[in-house]
């Protein structure tokens, strides 16, 4: 029985919050009722990791591997294709770890409730999910002992992906330099090579230790009945357990006597490794408990470093001492501190940044801030709180996870969803007492002794080291193995292939079918107002006093090969001065009246003659209601006089993109390996990969290292001045786009309208002067690990077969999966059908494997033409996972410019509408068709790309086209 600990009505985020504690496992349930048929659901647990492991990372997979209830091989990839879920994951973070899930749908969220709750506490943590999801010694013939030995598993794979980033290791080290003594000094996702030291007895005891109601929070969000969730609670779980003190403790650091330097390495394949090292000066701020000093050091994050005019950014970015400056508080964790310095930092300058770090931070504490920047920085922060998002999750999921880490961390359960309270206190005490920001940098940071200053080194000898280190596990056990530890090994593998290969048995999970899904959806319509004979694009929406403003049209006269410099000219708007302001000068101008000045760009097929591409700009803003007039003025001086005399600030806008490009391309490897592929096969593609993709990335590359030469700059610089002429064009011929309050529409029309505004602005088209983009490999050092894909022709989303190949794309999500994930040990492994780019692809994620994925690739016919793999019960699971796809729930604001973008593409609603009903009107003889007709001619046409680990390609001793990057 749950008894009501608290009920709190939030209006400004239109939600009542309620807190409940059951009696007898004192388990919490966070209630996040909501007029909003999106129902969330999250079950997290207080998870703390003793060593670098990964025992919370394995078991977070592997609950999800079969329960008591649903004794299946993989419960969780049976949910994706058995519901209408509109988010479902699980997610290890470094102190908890949790399981949500979305669906509009009632009786799906009670199945999905069902299947999670009974997997987190009743899992059946089998050996082979164990080997599988965690880790496992391998031949790499499995049958044959006289092979080699190799670590392989999923997780193991994964983390050896993840750690592949330099950001990572700056993530985990930053915590062990700060808080040596607390579990944050432990990976909680696994280091690679202390993976295998986890033992399946542990792995065990923990989930029996932890996973336990005693150690839960359950929160649910939407218009669900929370008496019939803890009526299914009881009935599933609680009534099965009695209290526990088994939630773990964590203890906080000791704070230090004294500020401490520290220097670590990070492993650094190249050359250049002087030129990639990072200097911080990190101070510990506070815990998440305090919830005033929390806010108090995220706003002071933003009056350094909120835009081009705070004086820390200015400082760091004048000094030209990093590549990338960095100034900002971590408060995502239960401790909260502040880190400032930057990454590609020469060794001679560490001295020099730390001297110039204390000094401006001295200077600021002397002098203060100004009203205005104060003023700013509250404006700013208004805006934040105004704006509704739901990120990577729902946004019901966003709020309950938002509860879930305050109550984790004993808060006060409502108080992050009351931002606006916190800044409203601020506000007053800043009113009082205008020393209160000086105050804190003073102790905060000059005079606080729980300080780091943080050196990570690049180093090549640290990246051999940690190569040999992971070679060495498999190596060491090879040489001392046992003939009863080689049979081990060998009956594993065989045990694992054949759990691998069984077939789960039909009619398990909780009955849901596609009749329980109606026919119709509504659509968000294009809403027009006609003002002075024109038409403009006038939504009505929830906007909390924002208003929502863009302009949209298209260039004349640009030639494919131009647009590498269209993106370099992405990357200065809305960064530079204008007129008679700098940059700092416009900088703090458009944050004391908007969100800034945004800049989008969209290419696109012309959907009738795929010969004719469009290129689509779009200027916008968003601000409060009363600041809609000096936003107008302000993008257009933009657009009208833009400024190109800041070389200095140019060359380190172009810089800090392409430092960040480097080290964050392996996150994206998928997206570059389909890209690559893309390229071959269609104009528009290979046009899109010069504009932002690989190809523009080596492009910038190439123009960093020459920008300071005179010559190479000035010429970089007049194609970036041509391309700004053919913009202003563009924007003197474009439509008009608002999102609004209904009672706010028409005025605030009225003030953004212009005489430059169209109906319908001219589609220009691109001069296509390309040749396509040889390369079929990005090698790169950049990764530890291997992104591989297969991409050939599809049709358009209107063909008569597109619903159906929609739906066989899911179904072959089985083979990737098994294939790919369970027997290769990739991360992932997925099959995509995309109507609009008329694309088919399968692709890896986070691979071991390169040619040995291709192969798999290359085996989809076979299993295709093998009809016990596509039933009628494979094809109701995929209906339900294309539809969950396609009904993917999406605010209303997002709605609107959803609408607006299909409008530029002539997709009808009548599309919108006939894709959704081919898919649910699919039947066995159209998937027939779709293989016999669409697929299987066309695999001749694929084309097989990659984004992979250079080393293990020259291993591989491939053949294909490569580009090194």
């Amino acid at each position: 029985m749950f008894k009501l600990i608290k009920q709190e009505e939030i209006k400004n985020l239109e939600v009542e919050v309620f807190e409940f504690e059951h009696e007898a496992t004192k388990t919490s349930h966070i209630h996040i009722k909501a007029d909003d048929d999106e129902k969330g659901f999250m079950v997290g647990f207080k998870t703390l990791p003793y060593s670098d492991n990964g025992i919370m990372h394995i078991l977070e997979h592997s609950v999800l591997q079969g329960s008591r209830d649903f004794p299946l091989k993989d419960p969780f990839t049976s949910l994706l294709k058995n519901s209408l879920q509109t988010f479902m994951n699980a997610m290890t973070y470094s102190d908890h770890t949790c399981y949500p899930f979305a669906t509009q749908n009632k009786k799906d969220f009670f199945n999905l409730m069902h299947v999670y709750t009974n997997s987190v506490f009743f899992p059946l943590l089998r050996k082979e999910a164990f080997l599988q999801e965690g880790w496992r010694f391998e031949f790499t013939d499995p049958k044959d002992s006289s092979t080699e030995l190799k670590t392989t598993g999923v997780v193991f794979n994964e983390m050896i992906g993840a750690m592949g980033s330099a950001y990572s290791h700056l993530w985990k080290n930053k915590y062990k330099a700060l808080y040596p003594d607390t579990i944050y000094a432990h990976n909680s996702g696994g280091r690679p090579a202390a993976i295998p030291d986890l033992t399946y007895e542990e792995f065990c005891d923990y989930h029996k230790k932890y996973y336990h109601p005693s150690n839960a929070i359950f929160v649910t969000y939407g218009d669900v009945d929370y008496q019939e969730v803890q009526e299914k609670l009881e009935e599933w779980v609680l009534n099965e357990f009695e209290y526990s003190d088994c939630k773990p403790v964590n203890p906080m650091q000791t704070p230090f006597e004294a500020p401490k330097d520290i220097t670590m390495e990070y492993p650094y394949k190249e050359d250049d490794a002087e030129n990639n090292h990072f200097y911080l000066k990190m101070w510990n701020i506070t815990d998440s408990c305090d919830t005033k000093m929390s806010f108090m050091a995220e706003f002071m994050e933003a009056l350094l470093s909120g835009d081009a005019s705070a004086e820390m950014l200015k400082a760091l970015e004048d000094s030209k001492l990093a590549v990338r400056p960095f100034c900002y508080v971590a408060d995502n964790g239960r401790d909260i501190f502040f880190c400032i310095g930057g990454e590609g930092v020469k060794e001679e300058n560490f001295a020099k940044l730390d001297d110039l770090i204390v000094k401006t931070l001295e200077k600021i504490a002397k002098d203060g801030f100004s009203t205005e920047q104060i003023a700013k920085e509250f404006h700013q922060f208004e805006l934040a709180q105004k704006t509704k998002s739901d990120g990577r999750m729902t946004y019901g999921l966003t709020l309950a996870c938002a509860a879930f880490d305050a109550k984790n961390n004993d808060i006060d359960t409502t108080v992050f969803l009351k931002p606006e309270i916190a800044l409203e206190s601020l506000k007053q005490e800043a009113l009082e007492d205008k020393t209160i920001f000086t105050k804190f940098i003073e102790d905060k940071f000059l005079s606080n002794k729980h300080a780091v200053n943080f050196t990570m080194l690049a180093s090549k000898k640290a990246a051999d080291e940690e190569a040999a280190e992971l070679a060495n596990i498999a190596k060491a056990k090879q040489a001392t193995l046992t003939e009863e530890e080689t049979q081990n090994i060998l009956d594993a593998s065989v045990a694992l292939e054949k759990y691998q290969a069984e077939r789960d048995a039909e009619g398990i999970l909780p009955e849901f079918s596609t009749k329980d899904i109606p026919l119709d959806k509504d659509v968000q319509s294009v809403e027009t107002v006609e003002y002075k004979d024109t038409t403009v694009y006038g939504f009505t929406a929830p906007t909390s006093g924002l208003t929502f403003f863009s302009r949209h049209g298209f260039i004349e006269g640009l030639n494919a090969s131009e647009l590498r410099y269209l993106n370099i000219y992405r990357l200065l708007v809305g960064k530079l001065g204008y007129g008679d302001k700098n940059y700092e000068e416009a900088a703090d101008y458009a944050s004391s009246i908007s969100s800034g000045l945004g800049f989008t760009i969209s290419i696109n097929e012309d959907r009738f003659d795929p010969n004719k591409i469009y290129t689509k700009v779009a200027f916008g803003s968003k601000m409060l209601n009363e600041n809609k007039e000096k936003v107008k003025a302000y993008i257009d001086d933009c657009v009208a006089n833009l400024r190109f005399d800041e070389k200095d600030k140019i060359v380190s806008i172009l810089k800090k993109a392409n430092s960040h490009a480097q080290r964050t391309l392996a996150s994206a490897g998928h997206t570059v390996s389909i890209e690559v592929a893309k390229t071959k096969l269609s104009k528009i593609d290979n046009a899109a990969n010069h504009y932002n993709g690989i190809a523009f990335s080596i492009y910038l590359n190439n123009i960093v290292k020459d920008i300071e030469k005179e010559e190479c700059y000035n010429k970089m610089l007049d194609k970036v001045k041509v391309i700004h002429a053919k913009v202003q064009k563009a924007y003197a011929n474009s439509a008009l786009s608002v999102v609004e309050l209904e009672d706010k529409l028409n005025e605030s029309i009225e003030v953004l309208f212009d005489e430059n505004v169209v109906s319908n602005p001219t589609r220009h088209t691109l001069n296509y002067d390309l040749d396509t983009f040889e390369p079929e490999l990005v090698v790169s050092d950049k990764t530890t690990a291997n992104y591989c894909a297969m991409v050939m022709p599809a049709p358009y989303f209107d063909h008569e077969l597109a619903g159906a190949y929609f739906v066989l794309s899911r179904i072959i999500n089985d083979f990737t999966h098994q294939e790919i994930r369970e027997k290769g040990g990739a991360y992932g492994g997925f099959a995509s059908y995309r109507g609009q780019s008329e694309v088919f692809l399968l692709a890896s994620y986070r691979d071991p494997n390169i040619s040995n994925t291709f192969a798999t690739f290359k085996k989809l016919q076979e299993w295709l033409e093998d009809e016990s793999n596509i039933t009628a019960d494979k094809l109701e699971e995929g209906i339900l996972q294309a539809i969950a796809l396609n009904d993917s729930p999406v605010l209303k604001i997002k709605r609107c410019s959803n609408a607006l973008s299909r409008f530029f593409d002539d997709v009808t609603d009548e599309d919108v509408t006939n894709f959704r009903q081919m898919i649910l009107k699919t039947d066995l003889k159209q998937i027939r068709r779709v293989i016999d007709e669409l697929i299987i001619p066309n695999l001749d046409n694929a084309v097989f790309s990659g984004f992979v680990n250079k080393e293990q390609y020259n291993k591989e001793d491939l053949s294909f086209k490569t580009v090194e990057f």
